[in-house]
């Protein structure tokens, strides 16, 4: 009877273990994790430290990431490294996993009035967000001007990711970013937006294509 009992308590203690909530993780990341490729689970929470000096004009912003896979925090914290004149200091981004998804995270760093030139630097990261194994099919549409040229966008649902191929044959790929309205990518120097049928891609502040989808396409 002992026996027994002793099995049946060891049984209760494995379910009660069993059931309890997985403590959600924080993974820190620096400039040297340039390039991550990580899984992470909902509710785990992602810090990213990079160094940057403001009293130069540079500042590093976030420029792509798709918000339904991976939620950022309000602002960057920013702690100098010392009280000296002119000294530099570090910015802590901070993120939430949210829903199942995959999504690529860019940190530029730049002048914000430069919007001609590209990010002095990059950090970019990879988040795979307890993502399903099922495939969705991409979405391809395909944008003609008004003087004719065409601009094909193939949508990949299942990495947040477009595909641009421009007039003169040239691709590139751009990760999802925040848009107020409509869709938007970017790698913090060249964009594509999507709004209500037109699409504008464009590189820096200057506009490369804009175009208007074609029926029947």
């Amino acid at each position: 009877m002992r026996a027994l009992m002793n099995v049946l308590m060891g049984l209760l203690g494995l379910f009660i273990f069993a059931a309890l909530p997985v403590a959600a993780a924080t993974i820190e990341l620096t400039e040297k994790d340039n390039g991550a490729v990580m899984k992470v689970q909902p509710g785990d929470q992602i810090k990213v430290t990079v160094q940057g000096n403001p009293t130069t004009g540079y500042t590093w912003e976030l420029a792509a990431i798709c918000v339904d896979v991976l939620e950022p925090g309000l602002e960057p914290e920013y702690v100098r490294d010392s009280t000296m004149l002119g000294a530099g200091g570090r910015f802590t981004f901070q993120f939430t996993a949210r829903s199942q998804g995959y999504t690529k995270v860019i940190l530029a760093y730049l002048r914000t009035w430069e919007k001609d030139r590209p990010p002095v630097k990059t950090f970019e990261m990879t988040a795979d967000v307890n993502s399903s194994q099922g495939k969705k099919p991409v979405t391809t549409v395909h944008y003609l001007s008004n003087n004719g040229k065409t601009l094909t966008a193939s949508f990949d649902p299942n990495t947040n990711q477009i595909q641009v191929t421009l007039p003169d044959g040239r691709t590139v790929l751009l990760p999802a970013a925040i848009s107020a309205s409509g869709a938007r990518y970017s790698n913090a120097y060249e964009t594509f937006w999507d709004h209500q049928g037109k699409g504008i891609y464009t590189k820096g502040d200057k506009v490369i294509f804009e175009g208007t989808v074609q029926a029947g396409k």
